[in-house]
């Protein structure tokens, strides 16, 4: 993953204190940047990334619900599809305003939203009103040049509702998560070509050794799931799973008086 790295960095000994709600430097949200981005970079799937960033991010901008969505045109309407989220009030469901997505999407902005029941822009939207929504932020998420879904908050525990930092916060996480998914789906694009590329060369073992069809994929299996049973790295498992695939490998460089014998 590529990962935000940021420090924080001692006061001198008495050094005034910033002035304002909180100076975005000397407040908690710093201290859950550099969290997340541990997060992002120490977790080895990306749903922990995704719910454990979120739970992060939800308890430094004070909000009630964290959630992240997918981006999708669906005979030319935006559909939102949820892909992982956090609350704070489990036996909750999560209130959301799409409308304040697709505005977020489709500005390419991020959205503070101090009371949407007074914010004319949304006030008059059936979730707004539904769900008795007030404080909200949003922001897309982004990459080559294309939004493929959002970051979400809603209903902050301060009366006061989120604050300029807050969002500052929740821009730069969801600019990394952004890229985090990206990472994963190409990874998982490359995974998928490779296995194309193995089957391949199992395929060729076949037509030289026909009695061996089948035995790749079934030795593979077995070699990933002893490997799984052994709590290995996932890694490690894509090696054993390798391994089994092209057992037989080695008649590929045998000639027929050779393979026959």
């Amino acid at each position: 993953h590529q990962t935000l790295l940021l420090r924080t960095t001692g006061k001198a000994a008495g050094a005034a204190p910033a002035a304002g709600r909180g100076a975005f430097r000397d407040s908690p949200l710093l201290t859950a940047m550099e969290r997340i981005a541990h997060i992002v970079s120490g977790e080895k799937t990306l749903g922990a990334v995704l719910f454990k960033a979120l739970a992060e991010l939800g308890i430094a901008i004070r909000a009630l619900q964290s959630s992240l969505f997918t981006l999708r045109k669906v005979e030319g309407a935006d559909e939102f599809r949820l892909v992982a989220s956090w609350s704070s009030e489990a036996d909750k469901p999560h209130r959301v305003s799409r409308s304040v997505m697709r505005q977020a999407c489709r500005d390419r902005q991020p959205i503070l939203v101090q009371n949407a029941g007074q914010d004319i822009r949304f006030s008059a939207e059936d979730s707004i009103v539904a769900h008795g929504l007030r404080s909200i932020m949003c922001a897309p998420l982004e990459a080559h040049g294309r939004v493929f879904g959002a970051l979400y908050a809603a209903d902050c525990s301060d009366p006061a509702g989120f604050a300029a930092e807050d969002l500052e916060l929740f821009t730069a996480v969801a600019t990394q998560l952004g890229l985090v998914i990206v990472a994963a789906q190409t990874q998982r694009q490359h995974d998928v070509f490779f296995k194309q590329a193995m089957r391949v060369l199992v395929a060729a073992i076949e037509h030289r050794l026909p009695e061996s069809k089948g035995t790749g994929e079934r030795v593979a299996g077995f070699c990933a799931a002893t490997a799984r049973a052994l709590n290995l790295e996932p890694q490690d498992v894509r090696y054993a799973w390798l391994s089994g695939l092209l057992h037989n490998a080695a008649v590929l460089g045998l000639s027929d008086r050779e393979l026959a014998e």
